[in-house]
């Protein structure tokens, strides 16, 4: 397929650059312990027999380890694994010393999780040349400032969404370019779900129209695509391909405050499920104000060793008040006692800006905001453990903060045990 045609143009232009970090969480491990250098590891969340690697370093991958293998399986694939446990405030931190090594290089564009992140390229690093040095000054800026352990892939394309897909296909510590030249032989033969953002589904459904390969979205129209992605996400897929603007750099809009933990299990009890439900509105309702947000609905669900699950939902007025979020909570939670509880998630959803929202005209219910702005400073300054809800008491040290893929804690907000 020749892309020297003119509706390819966008693909002569690099404009934006994309950094993924190699095994992250293990590489760091690697990078604090010189025993762990060189050898698999694993890095897990919780230390039990029944958890699976939320990290694997590049010598476990060799064995077929990766991100979800259980425990014991990755102990038969790989007898020589050393398993650790997972520190997130030290991934945290080594994530904002790795964002300051690479400000001495590039300003940094989007932060998109906790080991990637991408940067628009300047006029003056555009060209082949200024944009491969740019990319091995960064690489050299890692090393001096973090260490030789902390390895990343740099993938540099005409949008986002290609540099992404370069990054991918060069790893590990790879430096790949993505454009006119190169598309045909490095992404091309690629089966459509290896592309982000094509799961499972969107996979089938492009099959059934015949859509095996990247080849062939680049052939189809943008009709086709529009056909194939039932509405206007085809015609940003075939933007997208073409190096036009990136889908996913669409304004987005938060729905909701999440929060959920596998019970120790010493805790899987009701009430040890009910003071971790707590505990976890009160993560909730700290980052709720964090993001100067109200919510209108609250969702609990909790699952049992058994596999059976509960849920109950509640709507209410847009608060933040961790008091009256609380009083919610107790009208809303009612699992059953017969079954022993493994998991609970609350979920704060419905979510209004704060500056839309209305002061009440009731003094009481505003006290009570004040309030909570009161104990968000005392835990700031005190951690968790000075005051809380007495209903959590017996949770207090559970659900430890974690790095979501999408989300990395803030570490100016308390959390228990770290």
């Amino acid at each position: 397929m020749d892309l020297d045609r003119p509706e390819f143009d966008g693909l002569r232009r690099l404009r934006a650059m994309f950094i993924d970090f190699d095994s992250f969480f293990a590489s760091c491990e690697q990078q604090r312990d010189p025993r762990l250098r060189g050898r698999p590891v694993g890095v897990i969340p919780v230390q039990t027999e029944n958890t699976c690697c939320i990290a694997a370093s590049y010598e476990a991958k060799a064995f077929g380890v990766k991100t979800g293998t259980p425990i014991r399986e990755a102990r038969a694939m790989c007898p020589g694994i050393r398993f650790v446990l997972a520190e997130h405030r030290v991934y945290i931190e080594m994530q904002q010393k790795a964002l300051d090594a690479i400000d001495r290089c590039a300003p940094v564009w989007n932060v998109h999780s906790i080991d990637e992140l991408s940067i628009q390229l300047c006029p003056r690093t555009r060209e082949h040349a200024e944009a491969i040095a740019l990319g091995r000054d960064i690489k050299q800026s890692l090393r001096t400032h973090l260490g030789e352990h902390i390895r990343c892939t740099v993938g540099i394309a005409p949008n986002r969404f290609l540099a992404k897909t370069a990054s991918n296909l060069g790893k590990p510590d790879g430096l790949l370019i993505l454009d006119h030249r190169t598309i045909p032989e490095k992404v091309f033969p690629l089966d459509v779900q290896k592309l982000t953002g094509i799961g499972d589904s969107m996979g089938r459904r492009l099959r059934a129209r015949s859509l095996v390969t990247a080849a062939d979205l680049y052939r189809a129209s943008e009709s086709e695509l529009r056909a194939a992605w039932e509405g206007v996400l085809g015609s940003m897929w075939h933007a997208q391909l073409r190096g036009g603007p990136d889908y996913y750099d669409r304004p987005t809009t938060r729905q909701s405050v999440s929060h959920g933990h596998i019970m120790d299990p010493s805790l899987r009890t009701h009430d040890g499920a009910r003071a971790l439900g707590l505990r976890l509105l009160t993560k909730a309702c700290v980052r709720l104000r964090d993001i100067d947000h109200h919510a209108t609905r609250m969702h609990i669900s909790v699952r049992f060793e058994n596999g059976r699950r509960w849920s109950g939902d509640d709507d209410f007025e847009p608060t933040r008040d961790s008091l009256v979020l609380q009083r919610v909570f107790a009208r809303t939670w009612a699992p059953p006692r017969t079954d022993r509880p493994k998991q609970v998630v609350v979920v704060l959803s419905g979510l209004i800006p704060s500056r839309s929202v209305e002061p009440s005209l009731f003094e009481q219910a505003n006290r009570g905001e004040a309030l909570s702005g009161v104990l968000d400073r005392i835990t700031r300054r005190y951690g968790y453990d000075a005051i809380y809800p007495a209903g959590m008491h017996a949770a207090k040290r559970a659900a430890p903060r974690r790095i979501a893929f999408g989300n990395i804690p803030d570490l100016h907000i308390p959390d228990a045990e770290i």
